[in-house]
């Protein structure tokens, strides 16, 4: 007489498809989070676009507008520090009306601290702006 001869064919069902709905559900979970993953990649995508046009129109509009007009009266060509915060307050404000909302929510839920990432955005602007 074996271990299984008191199972009746019920119990064999009950436990089977218990375990057929615990690996059903593990599955479910498995393909909700590589959906969200894809989902997040294609999102941040967007963001990363949104993000990057924008910048470089803002630090554009920034330096035609405020530091060229500063730098030519000068001889040195230089702005003083006041004058380079003032510029960059100017492109933050510019790069935070003119993103797109759901790039910046997505920005305020995932980066950490927003100002941080501004900074570096507009002084990578700056970079490519004088590079290129």
């Amino acid at each position: 007489m074996s271990m299984f001869d008191n199972i009746s064919s019920s119990e064999v069902l009950v436990v089977g498809g218990s375990i057929w709905t615990l690996l059903i559900g593990y599955i479910s979970k498995v393909i909700m989070a590589i959906i969200e993953t894809k989902l997040n990649i294609k999102i941040s995508q967007k963001v990363e676009e949104d993000v990057s046009s924008t910048i470089k129109n803002v630090v554009v509009s920034t330096y035609q507008g405020y530091v060229k007009g500063l730098k030519q009266g000068r001889e040195d060509g230089k702005l003083n520090e006041e004058e380079k915060k003032n510029a960059f307050e100017m492109a933050k404000e510019e790069f935070l009306v003119s993103v797109k909302s759901e790039s910046l929510e997505f920005l305020k839920d995932n980066v950490g601290d927003i100002e941080v990432y501004i900074k570096g955005v507009i002084e990578r602007g700056l970079y490519d702006l004088k590079k290129g």
